[in-house]
């Protein structure tokens, strides 16, 4: 039955990628390749989420202060656009809604003829795992040069990704599969140093830092989360020792409120803008989170930190840029490496992790007042 089933999931998945192919082929009739003067500049294609931003900042920040470029162009999701300004990257930011992108080929198509008309260089596809739509963002405008961080696909079915191997020009790497160390594979491509971002960079007001832990309690897949009783009793007994900041979106309230258990200690903060996130992680003494944009956050603001991560992508995020304020956990099990297509009821590479563990690490980053 579990034979027959992946059968089915591939026959779908091959459809899915030639229903994609054929309308790349057609679009690609349609845009305007007539602007062959290609200026020196690069255009960066990011598809992907807010951590997948933040762990290519230290590989932006090395792009600007390079002067390799004219100009730089990146594309990503709308809603983070802000991050690039934010962080003082000196990029020119497209902004597109992936759903829209997905489903109106009106909009794809004006998108496309958008980036063609650039006129680029370089066009170098960084999302962290390559589709179909990425790709075609990368493969149909108007550029000299194509490339992509690697020649695999999780999300592609083979032959359809080696169709589209062939009009790239090249590859960063086919081994190296942590994707902060193919971004400064990628710099050594173009002769550029690597310059890592500092927070120094952004204009803030003066920071007070305060007597607390930041807690990111919820990763925006559900199979990357800590066990929520385990939050709750990690943060009861922390609380007797410190206050706890809980932080998530408003559709996480109601778990927040769960961990924090009518505890006077602990406060929970939803909603939060990009600014008013950078302020509490300014002002913390540690931040505890999981495999999420959070974690890729705290180490690019330098913040001593405890991520729980889990083994699915084990050595593709995390863990990087290792030091001894930031302390990486998870229970180590031969299917490391699952990509997250676990075998078991529940991830027990993050759920076996026990609560004295992370505790007993908190007391060793940190001093708490008596």
């Amino acid at each position: 039955m579990v034979a027959l089933n992946l059968i089915k999931l591939k026959k779908l998945l091959f459809f899915r990628d030639g229903i994609n192919y054929l309308i790349s082929s057609i679009l690609k009739k349609f845009i305007d390749h007539n602007y062959k003067n290609y200026s020196n500049s690069i255009l960066l294609i990011n598809t992907e989420k807010m951590g997948d931003i933040f762990i290519s900042v230290d590989f932006l920040n090395s792009l600007v202060h390079s002067n390799k470029f004219e100009k730089k162009y990146i594309l990503i999701q709308e809603e983070y656009s802000n991050i690039i300004k934010k962080l003082g990257l000196d990029f020119v930011t497209i902004g597109y809604n992936k759903l829209y992108y997905r489903l109106n080929p009106i909009y794809r198509y004006k998108l496309l003829n958008k980036l063609s008309k650039l006129s680029v260089k370089v066009i170098v596809n960084i999302s962290p795992e390559r589709g179909s739509l990425n790709d075609e963002l990368t493969l149909i405008p108007n550029s000299e040069y194509k490339i992509a961080l690697k020649p695999k696909s999780l999300f592609m079915t083979n032959y359809f990704c080696q169709k589209n191997n062939l009009s790239y020009t090249r590859f960063v790497d086919s081994d190296e599969k942590n994707i902060y160390e193919l971004y400064i594979r990628t710099l050594n491509i173009f002769d550029i140093k690597l310059i890592n971002w500092d927070k120094s960079f952004i204009n803030l007001s003066s920071i007070d830092k305060t007597n607390f832990v930041l807690i990111a309690p919820s990763a925006s897949d559900k199979f990357r989360n800590w066990d929520s009783k385990y939050f709750q009793k990690l943060t009861a007994q922390l609380s007797h020792k410190i206050k706890i900041v809980l932080i998530g979106t408003e559709k996480q309230k109601k778990l927040l409120e769960f961990i924090k258990n009518g505890n006077e200690n602990v406060i929970i903060k939803v909603q939060l803008n990009l600014d008013q996130i950078i302020d509490l992680f300014l002002k913390s003494k540690l931040f505890i989170g999981l495999d999420s944009g959070m974690s890729h956050l705290a180490i690019l603001l330098n913040k001593k930190m405890i991520a729980i991560i889990g083994g699915g992508k084990y050595g593709q995020f995390f863990p990087y840029k290792k030091s001894a304020n930031r302390i990486y956990l998870s229970h180590e099990m031969d299917c490391f490496g699952c990509n997250w297509i676990c075998k078991y009821q529940k991830p027990y590479c993050i759920n076996s992790l026990s609560v004295e563990k992370v505790l007993s690490n908190c007391y060793e980053l940190i001093e708490f007042e008596e």
